[in-house]
């Protein structure tokens, strides 16, 4: 299956909001609700590991067709430009000040045309030329 976004959170932590929401009749869907909860999981099982906070600029890209961050722990946590965080699920870190290109969209429907999700890349100072040169080496149809 080929997706028509690229990805993030809400599709791959399922959760609706950023923030958490308190609806009555509905579990917290929220990105934060799902951070705190997988932490206060590890910690239950003896890991230490806290919540806590970096504004410290973190480059964001894209790898197999999802936007995430490289973290200091090794993992990459996922992040998205409309909410422009990383919860990292490894260390407990909330990557506040992720840093997006401004032709993000742009990017996104360049790579949008490849068929397969392990094509969808992009790094930090590649270019939406860069990329649609690589769409056509390939023989990606724009």
């Amino acid at each position: 299956m080929s997706h028509t976004v690229i990805l993030g959170p809400r599709e791959h932590h399922a959760v609706r909001t950023l923030h958490d929401e308190h609806v009555p009749g509905f579990a917290d869907r929220s990105y934060s609700g799902a951070h705190d909860l997988a932490i206060a999981k590890m910690k239950q099982h003896g890991m230490r590991v806290d919540v806590h906070e970096s504004d410290a600029p973190i480059a964001a890209r894209i790898n197999d067709g999802s936007w995430l961050v490289d973290c200091g722990c090794r993992n990459a946590p996922l992040t998205s430009p409309a909410w422009g965080v990383a919860y990292c699920f490894g260390c407990g870190v909330r990557h506040t000040n992720v840093v997006f290109p401004d032709e993000h969209g742009a990017i996104a429907s360049v790579l949008l045309e490849r068929p397969r999700m392990e094509n969808r890349n992009w790094f930090p100072g590649e270019s939406v030329e860069d990329l649609r040169a690589q769409n056509r080496a390939h023989g990606v149809e724009e």
